[in-house]
Formats: structure tokens, C-alpha cells, sequence
């Protein structure tokens, strides 16, 4: 088994990149982490040779819609420590190399059809966005990009959101 960091610059924040990356990872079986940094998002990925070079052409080719991917550099690493599985852990506040700002995104269709919905709970909800939509650049605080890092980190979520919200296969 062997261990790589894989550090991918470009539009990976506010995407959706993470949770992209962790749902791939369950579908190798690859352990380790992911993060964001100030500049770009650190993935530290433990398996054997051919599924990790299946993974990484996974995650090159099949992006999350908004995602880009402008370099990524993997470098093999001799590591002690052994994952039993993959985690999305804290950001990492890193020196900024290179700041990619991710761009305002109109509303998709899916938030759009929850937005006008009479039933949904979501009905007319003026913070309405998911991975795929939504603000970006206009509610950043600093980066790398989280909750607690925007305008939006004074209002508390719900139970309910909350939970959409932690869980890497819901596009929340």
C-alpha cells in the first residue's frame, strides 16, 4: 500500500469538490482525507497503485459541474500512519500561493423547482443554494471556503439542514 498527497488548484471550492472526492474515494476503496487550504484543496490518499491511478483519472475526467481543475500535483510520501477509511477533516489556514476566488452561480434548477414549490421547505427561502449554486464570491469572508468563513456563518441551521449539510452525498 502506498501514500500520496494529491494538491488540486483551481475552482474546487464551493463546488461540491469535497464531497465529490469522498464519495469517489468510498467507490475505489481508497483511505486518507481531504481539506481545504487557503489555496487550493489537499487530498492524502493511502491504496494500492492501480486503484489510485484509476482514482485520479476518476477525478480528473468527472468533476463536480462547476468544478475546474487548472494543476494538480501528487507526490509519493512515506507515511506511518494507516487510515481504515476517508474523512473530509477541518480547512487548514495555509500561506496562499495562488487564491482562486470562485464566482457567483446563478440558481440552479433543482434549488429553483424547492424555491418556488408551495410543499417544500425550502418555499421562497432567499438563501436557497446547494454545491451546484448559488453565491460564492459575494459572501466569502476569507478563504479556503467554508460555512464559518461567509456572511452566512451567523445563521444557525437547522437540524434538518444541518444534517443535509454534513452528509458528502447530499448536494447541500
Amino acid at each position: 500500500m502506498k501514500s500520496y498527497i494529491v494538491e488540486v488548484f483551481g475552482k474546487v471550492q464551493s463546488v461540491g469538490f469535497r464531497p465529490f472526492v469522498y464519495n469517489l474515494s468510498r467507490q475505489f476503496g481508497i483511505n486518507g482525507f481531504i481539506r481545504n487550504k487557503t489555496s487550493s484543496v489537499e487530498i492524502f490518499i493511502q491504496g494500492e497503485d492501480k486503484i489510485i491511478e484509476k482514482f485520479l483519472d476518476t477525478l480528473k475526467l468527472k468533476l463536480p459541474p462547476q468544478a475546474v481543475i487548472e494543476n494538480i500535483y501528487v507526490k509519493e510520501i512515506t507515511e506511518d500512519v494507516k487510515y481504515s477509511e476517508f474523512k473530509i477533516v477541518e480547512s487548514e489556514h495555509s500561506q496562499p500561493t495562488l487564491l482562486y476566488l470562485p464566482a457567483d452561480i446563478k440558481i440552479c434548477n433543482q434549488c429553483l423547482e424547492e424555491l418556488v414549490d408551495p410543499s417544500n421547505r425550502r418555499y421562497l427561502y432567499p438563501f436557497i443554494n446547494c454545491t451546484q449554486c448559488g453565491p460564492r464570491f459575494t459572501i466569502i469572508k476569507p478563504l479556503p471556503y467554508d460555512r464559518e468563513n461567509t456572511t452566512m456563518d451567523v445563521f444557525r441551521m437547522c437540524d434538518e439542514c444541518y444534517n443535509e449539510y454534513v452528509e458528502p452525498s447530499n448536494r447541500r
